[in-house]
């Protein structure tokens, strides 16, 4: 297992300046999930970095996940608290047969456990051709409720 550390973004206080990190994340990776902190915390979830989802039980036994971002969204109408895992889908690693088969391994065992999961593409938050915050939100939304959630 890792050793989570912390990353200093600058010498500013907000939350989104300490990023918890395993240590191998690029700068753009850790960029991505400082704007992605920035867009959910706008949404009125209540996110942190680097959390440990306990154990997971998934078709290939029980596995210990920590996902990029997580964050509590209570529906207002109805009072239900929702937890969503997000994932920043960086360059390397997450577009072979092999990854996605075990991100949706992942996805599933968390779905289980109520957690519903949504991945974002590192090139939608950051670099030149990056989506605006609407689009990212319409995005996340979309996601969640193929999941199930109702956000309406």
């Amino acid at each position: 297992m890792q050793k989570v550390g912390h990353t200093k973004m600058n010498i500013s206080a907000r939350k989104s300046d300490y990023i918890e990190t395993t240590g191998n994340e690029s700068k753009q990776h850790i960029s991505a999930k400082r704007r992605l902190y920035g867009i959910v915390e706008d949404m009125g979830m209540v996110a942190d970095f680097e959390i440990h989802t306990g154990t997971t039980k998934t078709e290939i036994g029980e596995r210990h996940y920590t996902v990029d971002l997580f964050a509590f969204w209570t529906h207002v109408a109805t009072g239900v608290t929702h937890k969503i895992a997000f994932e920043v889908e960086g360059y390397k690693g997450h577009n072979s047969r092999r990854q996605n088969a075990r991100d949706n391994n992942r996805d599933q065992g968390h779905l289980r456990k109520g957690i519903c999961t949504v991945r974002i593409q590192m090139k939608d938050l950051v670099g030149k051709k990056n989506l605006d915050d609407t689009t990212l939100k319409h995005e996340i939304i979309w996601q969640l409720i193929r999941q199930g959630m109702n956000m309406s």
